[in-house]
């Protein structure tokens, strides 16, 4: 979605800065306002979620995630950012890495047909991932082969906005 807010908002600039230098420009202000009113109207439609939580790492203290979903449309097709921080990963340095990718919610579980998960898809082609919406303000990570954790340890992200 920011991608395409950043190429409109350049094809717009380029548009009001090319042509003649003879010829003059009357009606820049009302394109620049009316481009303004739909790039405005397109990122009010879309609707970000945010999650956060610590979950066990193998060699690290913990790897935090954070994880932005944003929607482009009422059936859940949308884009997320997802920055993972491996804390004490770096000589007891925190380090974090990010990757963007698309999402889709799909529904049923082997258990429960009923259940909703999101699956997530990298851009960059790392292992897709996928969650189960526990509630209205709680994402599980599943397994790669989308089974619901069996540990005492934590694996729910908690939405913080």
């Amino acid at each position: 979605m920011k991608k395409i807010v950043l190429m409109t908002i350049t094809a717009a600039l380029l548009m009001a800065c090319g042509g003649s230098k003879e010829k003059k420009h009357t009606g820049d202000t009302d394109f620049v306002d009316s481009l303004a009113s739909i790039i405005s109207t397109a990122i009010a439609d879309s609707h970000t979620r945010v999650y956060e939580g610590t979950l066990p790492g193998a060699d690290v203290e913990g790897i935090r995630y954070r994880l932005a979903l944003t929607n482009v449309d009422q059936d859940y097709l949308g884009s997320y950012r997802l920055d993972l921080t491996y804390i004490g990963a770096d000589n007891g340095k925190d380090k974090t890495f990010s990757e963007d990718g698309q999402f889709v919610a799909k529904k049923g579980l082997a258990d429960n047909e009923d259940a909703i998960v999101y699956h997530l898809v990298p851009d960059r082609g790392d292992d897709d991932l996928y969650l189960l919406v526990k509630n209205d303000s709680t994402l599980t990570l599943l397994g790669e082969d989308m089974s619901i954790p069996d540990s005492q340890f934590n694996y729910d992200l908690v939405i913080i906005r």
